[in-house]
């Protein structure tokens, strides 16, 4: 007979005869529920995760300003998005964000979410700040520096809207006639 934490936790990505986890998540701890939803959003059961991270991140625990429900419903925030609620993963993000506003995880999931919106100045914000909450040498600090990266790298990309008068070469530069003093071509022609 599998343990309850078996039966939460699914070995196959595939496996769909797992049981709602509402019922299952009364014997077992905060972390392994908060990894059961971490391991249900990797395995691409974002239903399964929704519940899990849902069971930590409650009201009452959020209130108390429990770190591990902050994460949860940082990570909450991505599986609502997962799921096509956006407005719900925008809520849950700020909402974790204002709760745990030195942490990594809401940091983290802040970024990528203003990432995906085309935020890349507070994207960059957010996952410095997580950066800086994370460990060093960790995964998540990896992951914080790896989205630094990639946002940076985007934001170079980018149109950069700034403005400057053509160089005039070429023939161009022989038919309009030049004022006193135009360093345009590094000669500058009497008038």
């Amino acid at each position: 007979m599998a343990t309850t934490r078996e039966r939460l936790i699914p070995r196959s990505p595939r496996r769909k005869d797992v049981a709602a986890t509402s019922t299952l998540t009364a014997d077992l701890s905060t972390a392994e529920i908060f990894t059961a939803g971490l391991r249900a959003m990797l395995h691409e059961h974002p239903e399964e995760a929704r519940d899990n991270l849902a069971a930590i991140a409650t009201p009452e625990a959020l209130a108390a300003g429990e770190p591990l429900a902050i994460d949860a419903l940082a990570y909450l925030s991505s599986v609502r998005w997962s799921l096509g609620d956006v407005d719900g993963a925008m809520d849950a993000a700020d909402e974790a964000l204002e709760l745990g506003p030195a942490r990594f995880a809401p940091n983290q999931k802040a970024g990528e979410m203003a990432m995906r919106l085309g935020d890349l100045e507070r994207a960059a914000d957010l996952f410095l700040t997580g950066l800086r909450a994370s460990e060093p040498g960790t995964a998540d600090s990896k992951a914080a520096e790896i989205s630094l990266r990639e946002t940076r790298l985007r934001a170079s990309r980018g149109i950069r809207h700034g403005a400057s008068a053509p160089r005039l070469t070429g023939w161009l530069s022989r038919i309009v006639p030049r004022r006193r003093g135009d360093q345009a071509s590094g000669s500058v022609t009497a008038g």
